[in-house]
């Protein structure tokens, strides 16, 4: 999904469809137009079409330093489930691994 302000791109949300979930791979908002909701759109975006497709859950990963990020997960119900150590090549920053269930326990089929 692609975010866009005019004819300028400004945020984009890259997922990978995979058996029972969703798995996020990337999320990015220009710098300068962060604390927007533009993530926040792109993430509910990206819940709804996993329910859309009836899938259990979205999954990602997200650098434990990254307290922001973490923040807005947290917000649109995001848990932890665990920490790959050492999970960044580039810095060998571990991953908070997390995710959120987009439909009930009750969903038969998937």
């Amino acid at each position: 999904m692609v975010a866009w302000l005019g004819d300028n791109v400004v945020g984009y949300c890259f997922a990978l469809e995979m058996g029972n979930m969703v798995h996020l791979l990337n999320l990015a908002v220009k710098p300068e137009c962060r604390r927007r909701g533009i993530g926040k759109r792109l993430l509910e975006e990206l819940i709804s079409f996993a329910q859309h497709l009836q899938k259990n859950c979205v999954l990602l990963e997200v650098r434990k330093g990254n307290t922001v990020a973490k923040a807005l997960y947290r917000n649109l119900k995001f848990t932890k489930v665990c920490t790959w150590k050492r999970y960044y090549l580039d810095t060998a920053e571990d991953a908070e691994v997390m995710i959120r269930e987009v439909l009930g326990r009750g969903h038969e089929g998937s």
